[in-house]
């Protein structure tokens, strides 16, 4: 004992149980994230195929190209633009959900190495 102060560390479960309930907070966290960004992309997904789906059918009914009327010609080209720019946006969760597939990854790691090092013996104990 120095200067008649003890110094006392908490339980090592109890570290553990703090350590734990950290990682699952954050854990939620992330997978709220990619679930949502999972929900835009599906939302996306399908928009995307209404949209090629009512310009197809656009120009089934509408004639061969050259003699369609300005208004369907615009009909079409609108949908091929707003569908370019959702498969756009679709790449972009994409990349985003990568990431937190990553993060996730590193929290699996992170569990399992905590994981380990608690069934190691402590240090001076008895294996």
């Amino acid at each position: 004992m120095v200067l008649g102060i003890r110094f006392r560390t908490r339980a090592q479960q109890r570290d553990q149980q703090g350590d734990r309930a950290r990682m699952q907070s954050v854990r939620d966290a992330v997978l709220a994230a990619r679930n949502s960004a999972e929900r835009e992309r599906e939302g996306l997904r399908l928009r995307i195929a209404e949209w090629y789906d009512r310009a197809v059918a656009i120009m089934d009914t509408s004639g061969e190209y050259g003699t369609r009327s300005p208004e369907d010609e615009s009909e079409i080209s609108a949908a091929s633009k707003e569908a370019a720019a959702a498969e756009l946006r679709v790449r972009e969760i994409a990349r985003s959900v990568a990431v937190f597939d990553d993060i996730l990854g590193k929290l699996d790691e992170a569990e399992q190495a905590a994981g380990q090092a608690a069934d190691a013996p402590e240090p001076g104990g008895q294996g």
